[in-house]
């Protein structure tokens, strides 16, 4: 009797090594598919500028230089640009900048009338998003792989939506089993969904629903998002599923060589925050928390050190310099390869997490709320209600504020927490609690859904 065939998956994702935006879910689910004996194969864009670059997975899991990978050119208006600046080639250790006086660079976002003029298109024409281009390629080379040798399963993994609608098309060439993941909401999302136009509205929904109720198998991040997708799907149909976000425990060792283990500042307590800042994600309400701090409760000004591992924008530089942060409490940083940025988690005394507020922003559980978690740090939780906040509360290890503003019970409060941190009395989330999250347990979920 001859040996069952491995199961053959193609993975569709415009974002993959050495693109640093959003890889880190897909990684580890491919690490653990291969584990298990799946053959994979994966489409996506070649390097695209501004996504970042970072060459660690290289080292994390060596199976990447064999993987076959098909970079596809793509439509889209990015392409263009990219003719004007050349690709990055590595990434850089950070220099220290002052927030108060940023540079040109990493730690600065860019300004001018390129990125006004791109969300006018997000805003009124691009159907489902300004990648919408690269959907044609990347079709072509997924029914080309297909034809050369059949895949059982297709998973397409979003942002940006439109990695969605190659999944689309070619469930309707193919009839392939196809497992559509919602890394983000879609109709809901606040960040990317801001559509000027009741046609873009429409055509976006419906978009949307053609997905979703296509799809063999939906899975989503976030309880909310599966409600409202789980209102497009046929009766019948399987259930939308949600599958957090989660860690691997490997990129968290508990036992740390003696570097790792000393403090980042020695005698500070220092707040590390290491995500990125886009959108309605902004520094400007907690700088402004910190200034009310340190002016009630002098003692911080000396004491507490923060360390921002991103870009600020204009808006969030001119907070903290109306916050009047001393320039030694402030450190603005480049962004670090993940390796780098998870120690630097496991060294800090706490992690701030910040996300975006307004409407679909209860949606929002970020990959960063896990790798904290992970971290084993207390975290500091300046988001709005929704579900990131019943994760953490369900967790613990964190303190949630809900106010944006800084009002003498909101300062208090972060005084509080900075006293018990301090004091060591502030416990991290149980590791036991953070079971479900393990990346392993999550990727055979996966697999079941493509047998």
């Amino acid at each position: 009797m001859a040996p069952p065939k491995p199961l053959r998956i193609l993975v569709i994702a415009y974002f993959f090594p050495p693109d640093a935006t959003g890889v880190r879910r897909l990684l580890a689910h491919l690490n653990t598919w291969l584990q298990e004996g799946a053959e994979v194969e994966v489409v996506t864009c070649r390097a695209k500028r501004g996504a970042g670059y970072d060459s660690s997975p290289l080292n994390l899991y060596p199976w990447l230089k064999e993987l076959p990978v098909h970079a596809t050119e793509s439509l889209d208006p990015y392409r263009l640009l990219e003719r004007l600046r050349p690709t990055p080639q590595s990434a850089t250790q950070p220099t220290p900048q002052s927030a108060t006086q940023p540079t040109a660079g990493s730690t600065t976002k860019s300004t001018g009338l390129g990125p006004q003029v791109m969300e006018l298109l997000r805003r009124t024409v691009f159907v489902p998003d300004d990648r919408r281009g690269w959907v044609s390629p990347a079709l072509r080379k997924a029914l080309e792989l297909h034809r050369a040798r059949p895949f059982h399963a297709v998973y397409t993994s979003n942002y940006p939506q439109s990695t969605h609608l190659v999944g689309y098309y070619l469930k309707r060439q193919t009839g392939l089993r196809w497992v559509a993941d919602f890394r983000d909401g879609w109709t809901q999302n606040p960040v990317f969904h801001r559509p000027a136009t009741s046609w873009l509205r429409h055509a976006t929904a419906l978009w949307e629903a053609r997905v979703v109720q296509t799809a063999d198998h939906v899975v989503t991040v976030s309880p909310p998002i599966t409600r409202h997708l789980q209102t497009l799907r046929a009766p019948g149909q399987s259930p939308v599923r949600t599958i957090f976000n989660g860690y691997d425990p490997a990129d968290f060792p508990p036992a740390l060589s003696q570097e790792y283990r000393a403090p980042i500042h020695p005698g500070k307590l220092t707040l590390l925050y290491t995500g990125t800042l886009f959108g309605g994600r902004s520094a400007a309400p907690f700088f402004q928390l910190v200034g009310e701090l340190i002016r009630r409760y002098p003692q911080w000004k000396e004491k507490l050190r923060l360390q921002f591992h991103t870009a600020l924008s204009p808006g969030d530089t001119e907070a903290a310099r109306h916050a009047e942060l001393p320039g030694e409490m402030l450190q603005v940083l480049a962004s670090v390869p993940f390796t780098e940025c998870c120690r630097l988690q496991q060294r800090a005394e706490a992690l701030l997490l910040i996300l975006e507020r307004g409407p679909g922003s209860e949606i929002m559980v970020s990959q960063k709320v896990f790798e904290y978690l992970a971290a084993a740090r207390p975290i500091y939780a300046l988001i709005p209600r929704g579900a990131a906040e019943e994760l953490l509360s369900a967790t613990g290890g964190a303190c949630v504020e809900n106010n944006s503003t800084p009002t003498p019970e909101a300062v208090h409060r972060l005084h509080l927490f900075l006293q018990s941190v301090d004091s060591g009395g502030f416990p991290p989330a149980s590791q036991s609690a953070l079971l479900p999250f393990q990346r392993q347990t999550q990727a055979r979920e996966f697999l079941a859904l493509m047998q």
